[in-house]
């Protein structure tokens, strides 16, 4: 091997094992040999994208790009590194550069229609996210993604359609499980909304996102032990949860324990929860 390709093949093999920190070391000694190729950029990108390091990431993002500037992947990976770091309408600029490089690829429709939710551009994501489909018409992925806009537009018929379509295709996939009960209690079918949090549960217990929905599905038909428990558990998880001690607090007030309850509302208070999306408080006064 050349000088500076055995460091970036080793890189490879550790970042293919997890080891994402020894990858980044033998990517930067091969960088510090071979300063000019783009791949060892992005592979060093997407090692620190590993490790939660986006501005690092995007660091060497902008250098595959640099050097690069005709691969679409280059301003792939750029617009993933902004959209972790809540840069929606950069991520789009990037997204779009990549679409005109390569018009077919379906992962940059589906993300820049992730990008356009955060903006609530719910039609232009519903857009993105059927050229994506066009494209790949089987990723489960996707069919939840346009799930979740078509119900931010109040389409529920066609959202339950698409979480059904993304179950169908990975009956593994806890997210559609836990968005269709999220739609189903907007439905008032808190039962039905119970049973697919359930089902997210099982196939992710530690998807605290599925317990706290649970929850205030719980609370609303005033099965308030079984509330309290899934909060308890939330709190556990994510002890800056504040949403969960506002909800626990308010149901331990309703039944009388006023004391306890105040404690869960103050905890709350300090977790700056003092808007919270609450479910059963027309249930409680």
């Amino acid at each position: 091997m050349h000088p500076g390709e055995k460091e970036f093949v080793d890189g490879n093999q550790k970042a293919e094992r997890g080891d994402y920190a020894g990858a980044i070391l033998e990517y930067s000694k091969s960088i510090a040999i071979l300063p000019l190729i783009p791949v060892v950029y992005k592979n060093r990108g997407n090692a620190k994208y590993m490790l939660k390091d986006f501005a690092g990431a995007l660091s060497d993002f902008y250098t595959f790009k640099k050097l690069d500037p005709n691969d679409s992947e280059a301003y792939y990976s750029c617009a993933l590194a902004k959209y972790k770091l809540n840069k929606w309408d950069e991520a789009i600029e990037e997204y779009n550069k990549a679409v005109g490089l390569n018009p077919r690829y379906a992962d940059v429709y589906n993300n820049r229609g992730k990008a356009k939710l955060k903006l609530k551009d719910d039609q232009g994501a519903i857009s993105d996210f059927d050229m994506a489909l066009s494209i790949n018409p089987n990723d489960a992925e996707i069919y939840n993604n346009r799930g979740n806009a078509k119900h931010n537009r109040l389409d529920y018929k066609g959202s339950l359609k698409d979480y059904q379509k993304a179950i169908d295709l990975n009956p593994s996939d806890y997210f559609a499980y836990n968005n269709r009960g999220i739609l189903l209690s907007d439905l008032k079918e808190y039962q039905a909304s119970i049973a697919d949090y359930d089902k997210a549960i099982a196939l992710n217990p530690s998807y605290i996102k599925a317990y706290y929905n649970r929850g205030n599905a719980k609370a609303i038909i005033s099965d308030f032990q079984g509330a309290i428990n899934d909060y308890n558990h939330v709190i556990e998880q994510d002890k800056a949860h504040g949403d969960a001690y506002y909800n626990r607090g308010r149901i331990k007030i309703y039944i009388g324990n006023h004391a306890d309850g105040i404690l869960d509302l103050q905890q709350a208070n300090e977790l700056g929860a003092d808007d919270v999306f609450d479910l059963y408080r027309t249930n409680l006064n």
